[in-house]
């Protein structure tokens, strides 16, 4: 048999071997899909089973990220006067859009009716602890209190991540364990807290729960699984 034979049964098997490889790889990560599906539906069946209305119902489909490290340079904070500006029908909103024009990007947590809360969004995702604060009153908007994060970050992946069903499961037993009462979980998203440290600042990844009650927010560490309570 000529050597040019052998090369192209050699290749051929080669080539069968590893779409035997990928199609096992295809596989699990379709069981482990699924299995995760099936612990999300079941998770969310037991919570409304328990009175809870879950109003995400499909399962979040983003990837945990992994722990950022930002070293803290100069002032964070910037008093800005807003006076002039008119807060409309939706002092959140508006607030929002004026934000967006000195280079702020966050979410509005609260209006307590004279002051709106926002959390910073870093690649997207909220990051809670780190709040800019506007004031406004009859007249119209009065500053801004913009607290900013630093730019650029080193990441780590500190392990393996935990799903959304996951999350959930443990925000349950938090609510049994501690007390806590709420009728809806509102939304279920990834995101960050904010730690502090000699180095700078540390974003952490965790899964936010979202309520209808106080504590309106909690969060549920993406590699651990700890629970901490944000009002």
């Amino acid at each position: 048999m000529r050597w040019s034979k052998i090369k192209n049964i050699i290749i051929l098997l080669l080539v069968i071997v590893n779409l035997f490889l990928l199609s096992m790889v295809g596989l699990r990560f379709w069981q482990s899909r699924e299995r995760e599906r099936e612990t999300w539906q079941q998770t969310v069946a037991l919570a409304e089973k328990r009175g809870l209305t879950f109003l995400p119902r499909e399962m979040p489909q983003a990837a945990m990220p992994g722990r950022v490290t930002l070293a803290q340079e100069g002032a964070a904070e910037e008093l800005v006067d807003l006076t002039g500006h008119p807060t409309g029908s939706d002092p959140a909103q508006a607030g929002l859009e004026l934000l967006s024009q000195l280079g702020y990007e966050g979410k509005a947590l609260r209006d307590s009716g004279g002051t709106v809360e926002y959390a910073p969004l870093w690649n997207g995702l909220v990051v809670h602890g780190w709040s800019t604060y506007l004031t406004y009153d009859e007249t119209g908007f009065l500053t801004a209190e913009i607290r900013r994060l630093p730019a650029g970050g080193e990441t780590q992946n500190p392990g393996t991540p935990i799903s959304a069903a996951t999350a959930l499961s443990r925000f349950m037993e938090t609510l049994n364990q501690e007390g806590y009462v709420c009728s809806q979980v509102v939304d279920l998203y990834l995101g960050y807290t904010v730690g502090g440290g000699a180095g700078g600042l540390t974003l952490n990844p965790v899964w936010y729960v979202e309520t209808d009650a106080q504590p309106r927010y909690f969060a549920v560490d993406g590699y651990t699984g700890s629970v901490t309570t944000i009002g």
